[in-house]
């Protein structure tokens, strides 16, 4: 008997060269120990193959079969915000923020920027979820999925808490494999260096700086199925429909004169946004406040502030330094 242990599970995304087409299929293509590269932790997989009900009737109760259509899945699973050991180093998760759609941005010589663009839209990437048996050398279930755009959120839980960037793709599901201990990619080249932290960090909206004790930056992605009647799977591939990228963030109320909620979400007021750590800044160009319902931080009275992110444009004007279209940036050291 084989024991398949779920700490052992682990995942691996290839960006694909042509979208909709995989990079490998697990029968005679692998990945490379290289593209094995990344930190992943609470990988979850729920496939979904369509069964379509045919009400034969028998003269009995008795059923008949169901016949399966369209396969596909939802893959989860989180990587630590870590930085890439220098500041124009491409971080090793890069290609899992492509496939969400973020286009990295080069500051030449200074920083290395990820912004959400309607150019990735179709950025898709193969994955493979491994699943080693146990004993000496032993081969792996593995299941392959193609096609796959994500959404992300980038989360602390608390203050102290790692930001964490939770990933949820949606792929075609090609099937499942058994692969040889010989072709199972082994954990290579990744980054030593912690993940940044809710902590030693500021955070500044519209002008007032804040004390919070959480956030959640939600990309927002509308994640739609390009459907292929000539594929086994039923899919080409999933893209990007449209975003409604949004921040949510628990902050201890301030003085009226310093923040007034209120008039800020009767009077529809935008400002800039800057989320400033140890090696990354989040930048937000044009933020509205949307929510602002009561809650309880510590016994002290706060705010659990949502926030809507806008276009980088007022009139015809740019509010940062960043393509109109840019609702927030995540970057990596410095623009200049």
């Amino acid at each position: 008997m084989t024991i398949f242990a779920t700490n052992r599970r682990f995942l691996v995304g290839v960006t694909e060269v042509v979208a909709g087409t995989a990079q490998f299929n697990l029968s005679s293509t692998f990945p490379a120990d290289s593209d094995h590269n990344c930190r992943i932790a609470n990988i979850s997989v729920s496939p979904t193959i369509e069964m379509t009900e045919f009400d034969v009737r028998t003269g009995d109760d008795a059923e008949m079969e169901s016949y399966a259509g369209v396969r596909s899945a939802e893959i989860s699973f989180e990587i630590p915000l870590t930085y890439g050991g220098a500041v124009t180093t491409e971080p090793a998760y890069l290609k899992y923020l492509n496939a969400c759609g973020l286009k990295e941005v080069e500051y030449l010589g200074t920083g290395l920027g990820f912004q959400p663009l309607a150019e990735q839209n179709c950025s898709s990437m193969t994955i493979a979820v491994f699943e080693p048996g146990c004993g000496a050398e032993p081969s792996a279930k593995a299941k392959l999925f193609k096609g796959c755009m994500g959404e992300f959120s980038l989360e602390a839980s608390g203050v102290g808490a790692p930001r964490l960037f939770k990933f949820k793709f949606k792929g075609a599901y090609v099937g499942d494999y058994t692969v040889s201990f010989a072709n199972t990619p082994i954990l290579t080249g990744t980054t030593t260096r912690t993940a940044e932290k809710h902590m030693s960090s500021s955070i500044v909206v519209d002008g007032v700086a804040m004390q919070t004790n959480n956030m959640v930056l939600s990309g927002g992605n509308d994640i739609r199925m390009i459907p292929d009647q000539g594929d086994s799977t039923g899919i080409k591939m999933f893209y990007i429909a449209g975003r409604k990228p949004r921040l949510q963030m628990n902050c201890l109320s301030n003085a009226l004169a310093t923040e007034d909620v209120f008039a800020k979400i009767t009077g529809e007021d935008t400002g800039i946004t800057t989320i400033a750590g140890t090696n990354f800044t989040i930048t937000l160009p044009r933020v509205q406040y949307i929510a602002s319902p009561d809650t309880d931080i510590e016994g002290s009275i706060g705010y659990a502030h949502e926030f809507k992110l806008l276009r980088n444009m007022i009139g015809t004007a740019s509010v940062v330094a960043l393509p109109d279209e840019a609702t927030f940036e995540i970057l990596q050291g410095a623009r200049a």
